[in-house]
């Protein structure tokens, strides 16, 4: 469980980049973007 969230950190330099891009593409590039 603790490694996902590292590993989410990683993928996504910051998690509020990763909120910001979601809600601008909720067609499903968000998905891509941030697992």
């Amino acid at each position: 469980m603790f490694r996902t969230h590292e590993t989410v950190n990683k993928e996504c330099s910051s998690l509020s980049l990763c909120l910001s891009v979601g809600m601008s593409a909720k067609s499903g590039s968000k998905r891509r973007s941030c697992h």
